[in-house]
């Protein structure tokens, strides 16, 4: 998991490139990924690539294209947190509660949630267990992180980011050593497994079509 100093500003800076909730949310992620490489000794030149890496695609995509748009931004960072007069400023509990109940809006199913937190779970406890780099559970505890980080942006505005979608990957990443775990528990772990697998799958489907169909209609 180590990344390129010639591949990884290109990379970065075709995401930051996309919409702005999802170059917040990638920053979050990022930030949290590189505070973890930086408090492992074996990792120091990897936090130095990205930091890097980090750098020069920010400052690339904010000279050659924030830059024209600078104008925009702004208006839409301070309209998001402006309050409208004589109405309340919903509370953050409020504010987190919404969040949490868009789930479904998103196609976040409960199951594919606990999936993906075990699989955290599991993923960080292999790595420390072998005393190695733990990869994938590094970079699903950086990903949970900046998605709870991007959270902090209620504080000051009344819309956050869609840090439903921008979880998604990470929940199906979770997912694998979770139902790994439960491949070699006998026959019946396994029709589980599949039984899991195979509900998630039509969730997912039946979530996609859906919204083609009611989409802006």
């Amino acid at each position: 998991m180590r990344p390129s100093p010639f591949k990884s500003p290109a990379l970065i800076a075709l995401a930051a490139l996309g919409h702005l909730g999802v170059t917040i949310s990638l920053i979050c992620l990022l930030g949290c990924l590189g505070l973890f490489w930086l408090t492992r000794r074996e990792t120091h030149r990897t936090f130095r690539v990205l930091l890097f890496a980090g750098l020069l695609a920010a400052a690339l995509v904010a000279l050659f294209y924030y830059t024209a748009l600078w104008d925009v931004l702004m208006s839409r960072i301070s309209s998001s947190a402006l309050v409208v007069s004589g109405v309340a400023s919903p509370s953050i509990t409020q504010k987190l509660t919404q969040q949490a109940g868009s789930l479904d809006v998103y196609g976040i199913h409960a199951l594919a949630l606990a999936l993906g937190l075990i699989g955290v779970a599991l993923a960080s406890a292999c790595g420390r267990a072998h005393k190695a780099l733990p990869g994938l559970g590094m970079l699903l505890l950086a990903w949970w992180g900046g998605t709870l980080l991007s959270l902090g942006l209620l504080l000051v505005a009344n819309q956050g980011v869609r840090w439903q979608s921008f979880l998604y990957p990470a929940l199906c990443l979770g997912a694998g050593p979770a139902l790994a775990a439960l491949w070699p528990r006998g026959r019946a772990a396994r029709v589980v497994m599949v039984g899991l697998v195979a509900f998630l799958a039509w969730y997912g489907l039946a979530f996609w079509v859906v919204q083609i169909r009611d989409y802006l209609h």
